[in-house]
């Protein structure tokens, strides 16, 4: 029941910004969206046994979303997602912890990000485009 409500209240929010909310209110949305999103996917993480890098996902991941504002949004996107690859690899070449674990968290990470943000970022994008409310609302 607690679900149905919450439907009931959430669709026509999530139309109505879409249709017609500002696009700097539309990518904040996503942003809180996408940092709820995070945090459940890493509390799921966490539970099966990884770590994650919490705190620069949150930061990542609102970057991304926030990136779909700009003309160009997959290649920022692309871009940013290697930008942050490199630097977590090279945290880990000075981190001094062992490979294959730390491999391990920085795939989970990355696997969240993706997983999560980049859909609303790529929402935020689709928006911006001529007659592309009407699309986001068929994703």
């Amino acid at each position: 029941m607690k679900r149905i409500l919450t439907a009931a209240v959430l669709i026509p929010a999530v139309i109505g910004l879409i249709l017609w909310g500002h696009a700097y209110l539309l990518a904040g949305v996503s942003v809180v969206i996408a940092e709820l999103g995070l945090w459940e996917f890493f509390r799921l993480a966490e539970a099966s046994g990884s770590r994650v890098a919490r705190t620069s996902a949150y930061a990542f991941a609102a970057a991304i979303v926030f990136a779909g504002i700009a003309r160009s949004s997959s290649v920022c996107v692309l871009g940013a997602i290697v930008f942050f690859l490199m630097l977590a690899m090279t945290w880990a070449m000075f981190s001094g912890r062992e490979l294959a674990r730390f491999l391990a968290e920085v795939s989970s990470t990355l696997l969240g990000i993706v997983y999560v943000a980049v859909p609303l970022s790529l929402l935020v994008w689709v928006c911006l485009r001529p007659g592309g409310r009407a699309l986001a609302l068929l994703a």
